[in-house]
């Protein structure tokens, strides 16, 4: 998050506008200040360098506790069935009756790039291999209407995946997959094919061709989803797993990918060790545990067991990677769904191939899928005798209470061999809203659970406050530098020149080019490739960069160039670098960032790129951002999670509709029934009462309709459901809510009582104890009651947030303790000098206590680091400091450019004149003072009489050499004549020109009058005030 929106857990920096709206959306509200003072005084944190200061120290110190324990095999719950055979080629039109309304389409209209690749065949490898290489999608070059938020990158790689599972399982050849991070084979492709996955709204459908022109050959072309529903994922995986095993080995067959004997099956269990390993939710393992679950079919055969596997551990990679900004969590959730559907293939009926698909289908967040298979299996096991009935796994039960949104079933669950899963699914069930305290400890127990799972970082960095924060965007990266190199160096085969790097303690690049190098597929076969691993630690560390720099940036409000310079190396060949080089001032001209957006490749910008998309849009001249604008939605999927971040981006305009969008595929969302009670009340309070059934008190469901409650004056009916969402996710939102209704009853004291509940009961994540301590100061101070408001006021202040020292130096104020005031104005001004650099001055001109001198040199030191800007602003604010100071002479030649910068506009001139005339009579140069007094007389004679006549008569006096002859009885009535708001001027100019003359009684009832408080111009004060006191020591 980049700004501080816990207040409201629905708000979100995502905010923007739909494709096609004329709003513009800024970076967002300018996020609150304040970290405590040990915090600040340490800076920016120095963990984003890709040096490992020593594996064994680890995170494990500051993060936690790996959670290991033994796992449990599914294979005990299988029976041995002569399933291979019911995988193969079907006769007399089985196919087609697997297929449904697959029936071979027309030919339609021409691919967009966004749909095409290449397989590329590779023949004669070393050792005889034939290579299959699937290349990237091609460039999406423009917003196309009519296509809003449907583009689902998963279909797209459920279709890509289902080409290479058939020459992988079909024909045992091995293949590489550009999407995930595998390298081509070296040389030129002996063939390449077109591919294209067309994905119109009405239907899905693969075409392979080849050549150009009149020469282009379709090869295969079907239809695989046939309908207007966008979200039936199952009939696309159930057609394309068909696909895999009719049709399309045929194909490859025909274009030369020469297949091998697939080996007759072994043994079938899984290799020992591998259930353990597929329970632990850090991509590494999960990396691991397919790759050796690959190479084990590949030599030993194919089982349900094995299929079991593969569908689990590709589902949670593609859980485990979702957060990156690219499609391979995608492609691993694709595969992840084709596996599990090819064993439902052979055992429709078998409970345990239900469950696993149960199993893919939740981690892809197609829970509507995933509760319809729970049910069948449920059903089966029931048909079966009892001896032959599987047990479930214990991951069964989690998967059931996730796609239920059964947030307390599932906290009492996840423990003892399925502790990391089900810490993961816990995230996943109570994440959206995420500014929420429920969400924010769901991610720290999946972290103490596994440090290595980056899918609960991000998820913790989604939930805002400096505080939480600015611990969570340096723990990811540390686990990254510290744990995943060792991790990496303990995997089973790792190569050698990898193993060196790690022993070596060479940084991250070093690593991931050494896995890049180790996945040339004359080095080795294996799948997924070495690259894939390269490719996984890369995304992270530029989504961990990412986070870090968007805090700094937005929220904490610190330099971002140190940290940059230690963390750029590790991102420096990222193709989204020029976007991270927006958060540093300095690092990338306007004119790189739009050449980077004009070459942007669109094709894979999930919602997770959101923050790209805004930055671009801001940035890329007009007319040149249809490729960018609105396409993070387009390429949402039809899931979970992707509908629930669209649901908060589009929560004010279209709430109604992602809802309906949402509860499609996840029927027990309880934030999709919580944005209906928001902003479709009328059609949700017809369905509370089932909803209540269905997900319980979830904080998602029960917090809106608190809210709700509490607009209806349904006051009972409110305090019953704040009271209940405080134990389960104790925000500050619901304590205010709870206490602003005793407060609106007259009841101050309980007002304040549950909001002290609040302060000694709940963590303070950033700054939110900050927030309710200055609410009940100011409303205390309001009162006149400053004795009470004191402690709130100074325990908020001691966060260093600008506006809560604001308070604490008022409330100071109001006791008429000077001293602690002016700290707190000092405090501000020097942490915060971009916005209160000149409130310790204002203090001291307003108040007439303080360090007025030392705040004058504090100012002009500030003001100094701005250059020689011309704005009058700041050159009449550096003139005026030295006027203050004694050294007038200094400001001639500024004032003297600025009088003539601002001939056209007359405030401005006249504020630098007066200006002027102030250090010319102050130093004395009667010259300079009578030249630029008769100017001004001349250009102002009619609009400003008075002033121009008491110029006059200074001119008169100067023009006799003697200041006595000033008629100071004429001047005195002239400046009485004046309207109050415009007197300190003349009077300034009065008390400059005797205080020059050395007549400084005469110059007191002037300096004075400038000097009082009713005037308004800081500047023209501080130079009276200076003098007087001046005079007075």
């Amino acid at each position: 998050m980049s700004s501080d929106q816990r207040g409201n857990p629905d708000s979100h920096d995502s905010s923007f506008p739909e494709p096609g709206s004329e709003e513009e959306r800024s970076d967002g509200p300018r996020p609150d200040e304040g970290v405590p003072p040990a915090l600040l005084r340490a800076g920016p944190s120095r963990n984003s360098g890709g040096r490992r200061s020593g594996f064994k120290r680890v995170v494990l110190a500051t993060l936690l506790l790996v959670v290991s324990a033994a796992g449990y095999s599914i294979a005990q719950s299988l029976r041995e069935a002569d399933w291979l055979l019911a995988l193969l080629p079907r006769v007399g039109g089985a196919a087609e009756q697997d297929q449904g309304a697959a029936a071979p389409a027309p030919v339609p209209a021409a691919e967009d790039p966004s749909e095409r690749c290449e397989l590329q065949v590779f023949a004669n490898q070393p050792g005889g291999e034939t290579i299959v290489f699937l290349t990237e999608p091609g460039r999406m070059t423009e917003f196309r209407a009519g296509y809003y938020g449907n583009h689902s990158r998963l279909a797209r790689e459920i279709v890509r995946q289902a080409l290479l599972l058939a020459a992988r399982e079909a024909l045992n050849v091995p293949v590489r997959d550009a999407s995930i991070g595998d390298p081509a084979p070296n040389g030129q492709p002996t063939t390449v094919i077109e591919v294209a996955v067309l994905c119109p709204r009405e239907k899905t459908s693969l075409r392979l061709s080849r050549g150009q022109g009149e020469n282009r050959e379709i090869l295969f072309e079907r239809t695989l989803r046939d309908s207007e529903k966008l979200n039936d994922y199952p009939t696309l995986v159930k057609n394309a797993e068909v696909a895999a095993r009719d049709g399309l080995p045929e194909v490859l067959t025909k274009v030369g990918v020469k297949g091998k004997a697939v080996p007759k099956k072994g043994d079938g269990r899984l290799p020992a060790g591998l259930e353990e390993q597929l329970l632990k939710m850090s991509f590494v393992s999960q990396f691991a545990a397919v790759r050796q679950l690959h190479e084990t079919i590949r030599t030993d055969g194919s089982s349900p067991w094995r299929l079991h596997g593969l569908a689990r551990g590709y589902a949670n990679l593609g859980v485990l990677t979702e957060f990156q900004w690219d499609a391979a969590g995608q492609a691993y959730k694709a595969r992840g769904m084709l596996y599990a559907q090819r064993d439902v293939a052979a055992r429709p009926g078998a409970p345990v191939a239900r469950w696993n698909r149960a199993y893919a289908a939740a981690m892809a967040g197609v829970h509507i899928e995933a509760l319809d298979d729970l049910e069948a299996a449920t059903r089966f096991a029931k048909g079966m005798a009892e001896a032959l009935r599987p047990a479930p796994p214990p991951w069964v039960e989690l998967v059931d209470a996730h796609c239920h949104y059964d947030a307390e079933k599932l906290a009492k669950l996840r423990n003892g061999s399925v502790a990391e899963l089900g810490a993961l699914l816990y995230v996943m069930t109570v994440e959206h809203p995420s500014n929420t305290d429920v969400a924010l400890c769901a991610a720290r127990e999946a972290i103490v659970a596994n440090p290595e799972c980056f899918r609960a970082h991000d998820a913790l960095c989604e939930v805002s406050g400096v505080a939480n924060l600015h611990g969570a965007t340096t723990a990811a990266p540390q686990v990254l530098d510290e744990v995943i190199p060792g991790r990496i160096a303990d995997l089973p085969g790792v190569p050698a020149a990898v193993r060196k790097t790690v022993q070596d303690d060479q940084d991250e690049v070093a690593l991931t080019r050494a896995l890049d190098a180790a996945a040339d597929p004359s080095l080795d076969r294996a799948e997924p490739s070495w690259g894939a691993l390269a490719r996984m630690i890369r995304e992270t560390r530029f989504v961990c960069t990412y986070r870090r720099l968007d805090f700094m940036a937005n929220l904490w409000r610190v330099p971002t160039g140190e940290y940059w310079v230690e963390a750029r190396p590790l991102v420096a060949e990222h193709r989204f670098r020029p976007f991270l080089e927006t958060y540093v001032p300095g690092a990338n001209d306007r004119a790189s960032l739009i050449a980077f957006g004009e070459k942007l490749d669109t094709t894979d910008l999930g919602p997770n790129s959101a923050a790209l998309q805004r930055k671009m849009t801001a940035n890329m001249p007009p007319g040149t951002i249809t490729s960018l604008f609105g396409v993070s939605v387009l390429l949402s999927d039809w899931n979970a999670r992707d509908l629930s971040q669209s649901l908060l981006y589009f929560r004010e305009s279209r709430a109604a509709d992602y809802a309906h969008k949402l509860l499609s595929v996840s029927p027990n969302s309880a934030y999709a029934m919580a944005m209906l009670v928001e902003y479709a009340w009328d059609e949700a309070e017809k369905k509370v009462d089932g909803w209540r059934k269905q997900v319980g008190d979830h904080p998602s469901l029960i917090g809106a309709l608190a809210r709700r409650y509490d607009k209806l004056d349904r006051m009972e009916e409110a305090e019953v459901l704040l009271k209940r969402y405080i134990e389960l996710s104790p925000d500050p939102w619901a304590y205010r809510l709870l206490a602003n209704r005793a407060k609106a009853l007259g009841n101050e004291a309980r007002w304040i009582a549950i909001l002290d509940d609040y302060l000694a009961k709940e963590e303070d994540h950033g700054l939110d104890h900050a927030k309710v301590r200055v609410e009940i100061a100011e409303a205390l101070m309001a009162k006149g009651r400053f004795d009470e408001a004191r402690p709130y006021a100074d325990a908020a202040a001691e966060t260093w947030a600008g506006w809560a020292m604001q308070t604490a130096q008022k409330c100071a104020e109001g006791q008429e303790d000077w001293d602690d005031a002016e700290k707190w104005a000092y405090a501000r001004a020097e942490r915060y000098p971009h916005t209160s650099a000149y409130d310790w001055l204002d203090f001291c001109v307003r108040t007439g206590h303080g360090h007025l001198k030392e705040a004058c040199d504090f100012t002009l030191a500030v003001l100094n680091r701005t250059g020689d800007r011309a704005e009058d602003q700041v050159v009449v604010q550096r003139a005026s400091l030295l006027i203050a100071k004694g050294e007038p002479g200094k400001t001639f030649d500024s004032l003297q450019q600025l009088i003539k910068a601002e001939s056209d506009n007359t405030s401005g001139h006249q504020v630098a004149c007066v200006t002027l005339f102030t250090a010319a009579g102050l130093a004395g140069d009667q010259k300079l003072l009578d030249t630029s007094a008769e100017q001004f007389i001349d250009q102002y004679k009619t609009a400003s009489p008075k002033f121009t006549a008491i110029l006059a008569k200074i001119r008169e006096a100067i023009a006799k050499g003697d200041p006595d002859a000033l008629d100071q009885k004429g001047v005195d009535t002239l400046i009485e004549e004046t309207p109050s708001a415009g007197r300190i001027g003349p009077a300034l100019v009065v008390a400059a020109y005797y205080a020059g003359a050395k007549q400084h009684e005469k110059a007191k009832p002037y300096w004075e009058q400038a000097a009082e408080k009713g005037q308004s111009f800081l500047w023209w004060r501080v130079i009276a005030d200076s003098h007087l006191r001046a005079r007075d020591h």
